[in-house]
């Protein structure tokens, strides 16, 4: 399936300086540094217990759910301004 992640204009602009690339068979994952490098979203062991988090910003809250193994590859899932972090639900637990 197409890779479901998608980045925000606005919040890409205030993380980009932080934030590292790796290209994964075509598609670029961003993963957050410390001290957000312990949010996990891979290498599930048990898919129902997540985490709610939040990450204080100039223009707001960033608002979400982490999941997995907090050594794991951290990856940032961003959705749509209509959805809310549940779209993720089904996705993480194909991810390994």
């Amino acid at each position: 399936p197409a890779t479901l992640f998608f980045l925000v204009n606005r919040m890409l602009k205030y993380l980009n300086n932080n934030l590292r690339r790796k290209q994964i068979s075509g598609n670029v994952l961003l993963s957050l540094p410390k001290p957000f490098n312990h949010l996990s979203f891979s290498t599930l062991e048990n898919s129902s217990k997540w985490e709610e988090l939040s990450i204080p910003v100039p223009y707001g809250v960033i608002a979400g759910k982490a999941w997995g193994n907090k050594a794991g590859f951290p990856v940032l899932g961003l959705h749509g301004y209509s959805d809310n972090a549940a779209t993720y639900d089904r996705l993480i637990p194909q991810l390994h």
